[in-house]
């Protein structure tokens, strides 16, 4: 599967790592971040496209989008992943609220796309 990573800061590089470790089913093909400064550094340095979040969106290449902007940006952009046609994989929580998380897992349900999250420690840092 082709994945376009969304968010390029300090935890994008383990996803990354981790991608590689699986390259019969798992292609990064592109990087966005709203620093898209950030994004083409990042990019260049793990030999893959570095875009704004909307041409990452826009690409037709990218079949799964791995969330990694800052919790209270997943929901939209994890919206906006699964109303451009993506499977979406966050980083935890999903959502901040559980009605805008079971949002999410409707509209991926009534797209056909997969979504899934990160796990977390019970009661983590994120709780």
């Amino acid at each position: 599967m082709d994945v376009g990573l969304l968010g390029c800061g300090d935890i994008a590089e383990q996803y990354v790592r981790g991608m590689a470790q699986f390259p019969e089913r798992l292609s990064l093909v592109a990087v966005a971040d709203r620093d898209v400064t950030r994004a083409a550094e990042r990019g260049a340095a793990w030999g893959v496209r570095g875009v704004a979040p909307e041409e990452l969106l826009a690409d037709d290449e990218v079949e799964l989008v791995v969330n990694l902007t800052p919790p209270r940006a997943h929901v939209a952009t994890t919206r906006a992943a699964l109303e451009a046609g993506k499977h979406v994989y966050s980083e935890k929580p999903l959502a901040l609220t559980v009605e805008e998380g079971r949002a999410l897992v409707e509209l991926a349900e009534a797209l056909d796309l997969g979504l899934a999250c990160a796990p977390d420690t019970f009661l983590g840092s994120a709780l």
